[in-house]
């Protein structure tokens, strides 16, 4: 029979009656991908500190999931990878005098810069000229994209640097980092600083520091830390043989800070669904593949198309899903008062899963219950829009959490009440995926 989206459907219709079966592990302990589970490995991923790639968090944090994998009964391997990594010590930013949190734009120019304030004003470059731009966040700098194109402007109108508001995805107006990004395929600026050294302001700064740029009062700043050119991070990569045909799972694990809502949830569903996958029969083999590097451009993830799946001799002709645990799944809203930040009981609204549509009527069947989730066909983000672009049968998660970036992604962004229907629902969309005719 031909294996269409429309047939697995079916069969997860058909076993509906019986999913409440799923929620209990094979033997007889509470399900791996129950809320409880899920949210202890959430808690555990995060007090692991920061994920920056090739920080002792990340490093801890790739043994730790190798081990979990190995544990399970998976055929379990670390994978090494070098990158030039700057580790950052400090970031300090002073505008007429008063000193404002900043973060460094990466990769990090760390020369020291001084002069006269300047708004960023595309249609007036020549103001630029020997100037410090601020960069309102009016300018499309977001959390994942924007910031080498705003650096070049303003190095090609003779400016020396810049202070950039960055834009998260929603009012909390907290200090957000932004992905390094590449240009082209050549190490800028992933693996090579910015053109000019530039740094970002929280959003609730960011009135003040255009009425500073707006009189022409002064500012500097300078990034310190050490640059190491062959900083060693880890991918994880763990099998189950069992036929011919592949299930790939995959999740990215790096971040800048401890990105317990952006990361955490999607590690957290890794290690339950390979636990669920070591103790359930399936006729197709599965590979898990943990990514460090997310925040680099990537980087980690691309040795899953060079390295990994070519070893296994796995290509888009035989890999029957490819499922992506993206970012910010199964997040809470917040809300922002006067005294602090309010944890919601309703989901956030920044949260979709995204399928090719071969796959769209089996995900919608499964997952098509959960609170605040938005599921279609054609849009893509992050690692997978790789995954679809290079041929494969891809669906996942993508997001943004309300604290997504910063320093306060804590594991209160989720909880076992939100994290207990996806895991319900990945275990029924697999359960139809692996009896299907």
């Amino acid at each position: 029979m031909k294996e269409t989206g429309i047939g697995i459907a079916l069969v997860f219709l058909g076993l509906a009656l019986g999913l409440t079966q799923t929620v209990v592990a094979a033997e007889g302990g509470p399900s791996p991908l129950s809320g409880t589970v899920l949210y202890d490995y959430v808690k555990t991923y995060a007090a692991f500190g920061e994920h920056r790639t090739g920080g002792k968090g990340d490093l801890a944090t790739s043994r730790w999931i190798a081990e979990e994998l190995q544990k399970a009964g998976l055929q379990t391997e670390l994978k090494p990878w070098t990158l030039k990594q700057f580790f950052l010590e400090s970031c300090a930013l002073t505008v007429d005098g008063k000193a404002l949190e900043c973060f460094p734009g990466w990769f990090p120019n760390t020369r020291p810069v001084k002069g006269k304030l300047t708004v960023y004003d595309p249609a007036q470059p020549a103001i630029l000229k020997g100037n410090l731009a601020f960069v309102g966040s009016k300018y499309g700098a977001v959390s994942n994209t924007g910031m080498i194109k705003l650096v070049e402007q303003v190095r090609d109108a003779g400016g020396i640097g810049l202070i950039v508001a960055v834009r998260n995805f929603g009012d909390a107006g907290l200090l957000t980092a932004a992905n390094a990004e590449q240009k082209g395929q050549g190490p800028e600026y992933h693996q090579a600083p910015l053109p000019l050294p530039t740094v970002i302001i929280a959003g609730r700064d960011e009135a003040e520091l255009l009425k500073a740029a707006s009189e022409g009062k002064e500012a500097g700043f300078q990034v310190f830390g050490d640059t190491r050119e062959n900083t060693t991070a880890y991918n994880v990569v763990a099998t189950l043989k069992r036929g011919d045909r592949w299930i790939v799972v995959t999740t990215p694990t790096a971040g800048w800070f401890e990105c317990a809502g952006e990361r955490g949830p999607g590690v957290a569903l890794f290690l339950g669904l390979a636990r669920w996958a070591a103790q359930n029969s399936s006729p197709y083999s599965f590979i898990f593949i943990a990514n460090s590097g997310h925040e680099m451009a990537y980087m980690g993830a691309r040795y899953a198309f060079t390295d990994y799946l070519p070893q296994h001799g796995i290509t888009k002709d035989n890999v029957v899903c490819w499922f992506h645990l993206g970012a910010a799944i199964a997040c809470r809203a917040w809300k922002k008062g006067p005294t602090g930040f309010e944890p919601l009981s309703e989901p956030n609204k920044i949260y979709y899963l995204a399928s090719v549509p071969e796959l769209l009527p089996a995900v919608q069947a499964a997952f098509g219950g959960i609170p605040g989730l938005t599921i279609g066909s054609g849009q893509y983000a992050g690692e997978l829009i790789h995954i679809v672009k290079n041929g494969f049968k891809g669906c996942g998660f993508f997001g943004a959490n309300y604290f997504f970036h910063t320093p306060m992604d804590k594991p209160q962004e989720t909880g076992p009440e939100l994290l207990e229907p996806v895991g319900k629902a990945l275990t029924g969309f697999f359960t139809a995926l692996t009896h299907r005719p």
